[in-house]
Order: C-alpha cells, then sequence, then structure tokens
C-alpha cells in the first residue's frame, strides 16, 4: 500500500488503493467528552453516467469523481455544531472499514451503528441509523468486530 493523502482522516493499518474502494465506515470522536459520530462515506459520486436534458444525453459533471471525503465532517448537525463551537482540533477523524462495494459499506455501517446500540446510549451523536438496502458483498469480520465492535462513546 502506498503513502496517500488521508485529509483529517487517520487509520491504523495498511491503506488500500484508493481507486479500487468505494467508501469508508468512520468514527469521530469529541475528545472532551469521548462522545461519538459513526457514519460512512463514499469516495466518489456515482449515479447516472448519463442524463437526458432537452431530449439528448449528456454526460454528468461530477461522476466517479472524488466527493469531499477528505475534509468531510459527518452529515450530523449536533456534531457539525459542536466542531464549529470547540473546534476540529478537539475531535479525533478515524476511519474504521474501507469497503470495496456500495453494499459492503452499508452493511458495515448498519453493523456497527446496531452492534454498538447508537440509538440507546447518550455517548453517541447519532439520532438514526438509516435503512439497510443492499445485499453485503461480504460479512464484517471478526477481526473487525473484535477491534472496533465497541466504539468509545458506547459505555
Amino acid at each position: 500500500m502506498t503513502d496517500q493523502d488521508l485529509g483529517h482522516w487517520g487509520y491504523e493499518g495498511d491503506i488500500p488503493i484508493l481507486e479500487d474502494a468505494f467508501g469508508f465506515v468512520y468514527n469521530i470522536t469529541n475528545t472532551t467528552n469521548d462522545r461519538s459520530y459513526i457514519g460512512r462515506k463514499y469516495l466518489r459520486h456515482g449515479g447516472r453516467k448519463t442524463k437526458t436534458v432537452n431530449g439528448k444525453r449528456i454526460k454528468s459533471p461530477t461522476f466517479g469523481k472524488d466527493t469531499n471525503w477528505r475534509s468531510y465532517t459527518g452529515s450530523c448537525i449536533a456534531l457539525n455544531n459542536d466542531i464549529d463551537l470547540i473546534g476540529k482540533s478537539e475531535f479525533n477523524f478515524e476511519i474504521i472499514i474501507w469497503s470495496p462495494t456500495r453494499g459492503d459499506l452499508h452493511y458495515s455501517e448498519q453493523f456497527l451503528l446496531m452492534s454498538n446500540q447508537v440509538l440507546h446510549s447518550d455517548g453517541f451523536y447519532n439520532d438514526s441509523i438509516p435503512g439497510l438496502k443492499f445485499k453485503p458483498y461480504k460479512a464484517v469480520s471478526q477481526e473487525d468486530i473484535f477491534k472496533y465492535g465497541n466504539v468509545k462513546g458506547n459505555k
């Protein structure tokens, strides 16, 4: 694996070739109170390659281009309010799992959200769990379960 720019994200382990990854599951931790947020982020814009405008098919201007993942701070309003209030330096941004497919990414996030019971703990910013939409490519590994199955915010 090569030395690649991950922005503000940390990752323990070998970084995959980014062109081979669909996205990642992440954990953002507020270091002042150990409250966490688990989420997922796509590396590139997806959707349709082309669209029809005035009867003509045109190429999507964003399809396949990088998202803002290197500077992304999550979609949670409460989390982003805290980042604005106390500063980004008071948060740890950690990539938990790299995913090769959309299904694997969605399943991994769902699994970690449910196994950490984020909706039943004040230690998490998460206030919802998105619906499971895809059949997973593979199950979350026992190593990932052991290593990340109990993220800091779950008390």
